[in-house]
């Protein structure tokens, strides 16, 4: 296999297929004079940096081997909006493709072409991620660092590819697109398909056009295919399927190997570190294994650590995922230790959610969290300023959530955007402000129970600071236009707290002396106050905020001996 350090003009063979569409293939001399007649355009120009964005992955391949050739210092950022080429114009480069400031076009070329220039790159990739604070992060990426990973892939899986064409979901902006569907193929002299595949069924369905084909896909993508793919056209035609970019569900993993007979290859790894260990979820706890050259330590604080030639440093790096080692050798991952998830495949910063949060002059406070549901999502804790409780009043919630969400797609990534929304009159915080993450998850996992900001509980009595969210689930039609806490509920709430506080177990056999005095709206701050005879069954509970006495009386319940 060559590399991006050893690929010369003489590589393959001028008719070698390099990539293909339903159209047809272009071929290594095709592909070689293009590369020629944009270098051409560059040749004048002094700068060393250039950004470079083309959602067409051939021409993305043209144009950055000329820029290599070139000797530049290659930008590739995941998007092309406004923000990125005024982050990068900051930076001083010029832009290339299908950027809004592109200075060239990418050029086609003739034969007369591919003989005038001989090919050598020496350039180097700058790819981008995103930082702890939710900022553009840029990581040089040495054509020897690449070279390095491109060599321990083709070391394990290129025997089973063979000369299977390479088609993907994923894209070549980012550094695994960019590895697995153009970088790679390239090296190894395998086709690779012109553009990345928005749907997976399409793709199965144009793997026809490859005797073999490999796919290249993320979670996202995995976790969403349905009764409709095509496995049956796929017979022994597919030789495997790639996935990075996020944790695989187990789920997901069999459901695959059963309908195509391919257990997904997950490969773990950032665009920092470069490809770190690989996986197939064989087992129930399938450990992670590193990949060739690549050492795995641990911190102290449980970080897994990695040390290997796809990183600039021969240094050990730190990451941000806690891990463990196993017996068998490898290792299980398990949460990250910063606050930079995958969500959808994507990183998102929760820092940077609620950065764009606190923006609005209706959000007084934010906490972004990442959800559990039927997929992976962000939820937002919001506690509103006096002029946000007015307009969520004025528009309503379903308006005011509608409102939130159509100004932060124009700030974050669609993945970013909170899906699910909780509002509070007070963020969850103990005694030394820190924010109180159980009790925030809680709020999320039911809308049924008020959250608790403080306790003070001994043997007999408790004290306790309940905070209700305004959509708790009690208030939908009780009553219409004003929102009140039925009394039962106050009762059930009662009974709730004492069982988990004070150890009350016996059988509810009544109660007595019970009066609601004011009603409780939406986001009121309420102060429960319990106190338990054991001996009795006895339990006397009180309601009562900054407004006063809400509820008080006394429940019984079956003493056990």
């Amino acid at each position: 296999m060559e590399t991006l350090s050893t690929l010369t003009q003489s590589s393959f063979g001028l008719d070698h297929p390099v990539a293909r569409s339903a159209s047809g293939i272009l071929t290594w001399g095709q592909f070689l004079a293009d590369i020629a007649a944009t270098q051409a355009l560059l040749d004048e120009d002094v700068l060393s940096g250039w950004a470079l964005f083309e959602e067409d992955s051939y021409r993305f391949a043209v144009g950055l081997f000329a820029l290599l050739a070139a000797g530049k210092r290659v930008y590739i950022p995941g998007e092309n909006h406004a923000g990125t080429v005024e982050m990068l114009s900051s930076k001083g480069v010029r832009f290339l493709g299908t950027f809004s400031a592109a200075d060239n076009p990418l050029a086609v070329g003739s034969a007369d072409f591919a003989a005038s220039k001989p090919l050598v790159l020496k350039g180097e990739i700058v790819v981008f991620t995103s930082g702890s604070t939710g900022n553009a992060k840029s990581i040089p990426k040495s054509l020897a660092q690449i070279d390095s990973e491109l060599l321990a892939q083709e070391c394990l899986w290129g025997e089973r590819l063979g000369v299977a064409g390479i088609m993907g979901t994923v894209s070549h902006q980012h550094f695994y697109g960019l590895l697995f569907c153009i970088l790679w193929p390239l090296c190894s002299g395998r086709c690779f398909w012109r553009r990345p595949f928005v749907d997976p069924v399409a793709m199965a369905k144009k793997a026809a056009f490859f005797e073999r084909s490999a796919w290249v896909m993320s979670p996202a993508h995995l976790h969403r295919l349905g009764g409709d793919m095509p496995w049956e056209k796929e017979d022994d035609s597919l030789r495997a399927i790639f996935s990075s970019g996020g944790p695989l569900a187990k789920e997901s993993a069999q459901k695959i190997l059963t309908d195509s007979g391919h257990l997904p290859v997950e490969i773990f790894g950032s665009s920092e570190t470069g490809g770190i260990a690989w996986r197939q979820q064989k087992t129930e706890q399938a450990s992670w294994t590193p990949l060739p050259g690549v050492e795995v330590s641990y911190s102290d604080m449980g970080a897994l650590m990695v040390r290997s030639p796809f990183l600039a440093s021969e240094d050990w790096y730190t990451t941000e995922d806690a891990a463990v080692p196993v017996p068998e050798g490898g290792f299980l991952l398990g949460d990250r230790l910063d606050r930079i998830v995958k969500i959808e495949g994507k990183r998102v910063s929760l820092p940077e959610v609620e950065g764009r949060l606190l923006d609005f002059s209706s959000v007084a406070e934010a906490s972004a969290v990442v959800l559990s549901r039927n997929r992976r999502c962000v939820g937002a804790l919001l506690v509103l300023t006096v002029q946000g409780e007015k307009e969520y009043e004025r528009r309503g919630r379903k308006a005011f959530i509608h409102h939130l969400r159509i100004e932060l797609g124009r700030r974050l990534s669609a993945a970013a955007v909170p899906r699910v929304f909780r509002f509070m009159a007070k963020m969850p915080r103990n005694s030394q402000g820190k924010l109180l993450f159980r009790e925030i998850m809680q709020l999320f996992d039911s809308k049924s129970l008020p959250i608790i900001l403080q306790q003070e509980v001994s043997v007999a009595s408790c004290h306790l600071q309940l905070a209700i969210p305004v959509d708790c689930c009690y208030f939908e039609g009780h009553f219409p236009g004003t929102p009140i806490l039925p009394g039962v509920v106050q009762l059930k709430w009662a009974d709730h707290f004492a069982r988990e506080f004070l150890g009350v177990d016996g059988l509810f056999l009544g109660m007595q002396a019970i009066k609601f005095k004011k009603p409780v709206f939406p986001g009121t701050l309420l102060d429960l106050h319990l106190q338990y005879t054991a001996g009795s069954g006895r339990l006397e509970f009180s309601f009562k905020s900054s407004k006063g006495q809400h509820s008080q009386g006394r429940m019984s319940y079956e003493v056990c001996p």
